[in-house]
């Protein structure tokens, strides 16, 4: 055991540690939650906020106030750079864990039109209008390592506040966590943003484009929006237990909070590689072995979800050729089976190394937003979603995730997003060219999570 990890877990998880410390003002749970996957070993829990920063309609903004009005790609990552350089260490310094410090936030789906030449929907609202992208620095971190149950606090004061802190977690984990109030939640039957006929129509009008060779695949939404009453944490623990995935994060920002479950990382980057996941192709889990191996063979044989995922694959690669040596661009895993808690995918790896002159930030950028939201080829595909959906997307088809101090970082694609203020759930249309057209409708039945 690290001598740093030296605060017992005994029968705590991530997520009751964050109720039992709720007086200290938790702001974000990075949990992995499916043991014996890759990066399942360590969760990250946020302790209060040191400073946010904010990109929204063309300003930049630092603890609250307008610093910058970036007028390119260019201008507006280095404004992040800067942020991320200037933030205090989070002490003490642990070596070979992902994340010990920097920023956790979200970035909207349209954080895309400061990297594309998308134009700003200005005549549409979204229905609950985040900022493009929020993300904050934590005052402390407390992370969790799971192999051997324990935790370690980080801090950014001085050591004997670091002590103090601690005592008062120690503290606080000896509580009892107050009974349910499940009586007490209410929310409304979820409203759609767009009428059945109309979405149709929708549906039609991206089928044209593809019987035309405009594009190969498109990926339109339906958004569900609600009045509730209860704590979206809440929310987050139904959910963990519901629907448990190597990604879980609940994230607190500006009165904005946002909770998800997602099988893939957008992108990686470790030093200088990085990393993409291409997940297309989906069969249930079998009762048994036998029906786990009929489902993979079954799913293996199927030329739509082949199609469909050599598609994302190729739209990974060229992605990462934007900033990676292209002669270290390299696909490994290709088209393996992986088994989650209710769905088995097809997954791949694209790996590579970045140019010289390209770090994190860049690679975000070229990444963004992750083909399987919204289509191929992928600008083609964004401009008519535009055309197409009524509001602006949100958090649905963003990403959630940190940029860290220590080289590490990690992008997450929140495929079913909760979004409150009020819930807005974005349910997935996919339509795809196998050979032939196919079109998959598949309304995931994701409001039921709410329900406790």
């Amino acid at each position: 055991m690290n001598k740093y990890f030296d605060i017992d877990l005994g029968d705590e998880t991530p997520a009751s540690v964050f109720v039992k410390l709720r007086s200290l003002s938790p702001s974000f749970l990075l949990e992995s939650i499916e043991r014996g996957v890759d990066q399942s070993r360590y969760s990250f829990l946020g302790l209060g906020v040191s400073s946010v920063v904010e990109v929204n309609q063309g300003s930049f903004l630092f603890n609250g106030e307008t610093i910058a009005s970036p007028k390119s790609q260019d201008e507006m990552m280095e404004l992040f750079r800067n942020v991320l350089k200037d933030l205090p260490d989070l002490n003490p310094q642990i070596q070979g864990i992902p994340f010990s410090g920097g920023i956790v936030g979200f970035s909207s789906y349209d954080m895309v039109r400061y990297f594309e030449s998308l134009p700003v929907e200005e005549s549409k609202d979204g229905l609950l209008n985040p900022p493009d992208c929020a993300y904050l620095a934590p005052l402390s971190l407390l992370v969790f390592d799971h192999e051997d149950n324990s935790m370690a606090l980080l801090h950014s004061g001085e050591e004997q506040d670091r002590n103090k802190l601690k005592t008062n977690i120690l503290d606080l984990l000896k509580t009892e966590i107050s009974a349910s109030t499940d009586q007490n939640c209410s929310y409304s039957q979820p409203t759609a943003n767009v009428e059945e006929d109309v979405f149709n129509k929708a549906v039609e009008k991206a089928k044209h484009h593809i019987f035309e060779g405009d594009i190969f695949q498109i990926v339109l939404s339906i958004a569900f929006s609600g009045n509730y009453s209860l704590d979206p944490f809440d929310v987050y623990r139904a959910m963990r237990l519901v629907n448990p995935s190597p990604y879980m994060f609940f994230c607190d920002i500006n009165g904005f909070q946002v909770v998800g479950s997602s099988p893939e990382a957008l992108v990686r980057l470790s030093d200088d590689k990085a990393s993409l996941r291409p997940i297309a192709g989906t069969r249930p889990r079998g009762k048994d072995a036998a029906e786990d191996l009929a489902y993979e063979q079954s799913l293996l044989a199927d030329e739509k979800e082949i199609a469909e995922h050599v598609m994302l694959v190729d739209l990974a690669r060229n992605d990462l050729g934007r900033v990676a040596k292209h002669s270290t661009i390299e696909v490994e895993p290709y088209q393996s089976i992986e088994h989650y808690s209710h769905v088995m995918h097809i997954v791949s790896g694209v790996q590579g190394i970045l140019e010289e002159d390209k770090d994190a930030f860049d690679l975000f950028a070229a990444a963004f937003p992750a083909g399987t939201l919204v289509g191929a080829p992928k600008v083609r595909a964004m401009e008519l979603i535009d055309e197409i959906e009524p509001n602006l997307r949100g958090i649905y088809g963003g990403t959630v995730g940190y940029f860290a101090k220590n080289g590490i970082w990690i992008k997450l694609s929140p495929y079913e997003p909760l979004s409150f203020q009020t819930v807005n759930i974005a349910f997935k249309q996919a339509l795809e060219l196998s050979p032939t057209v196919c079109l998959r409708m598949n309304l995931m039945r994701s409001w039921p999570k709410v329900k406790f």
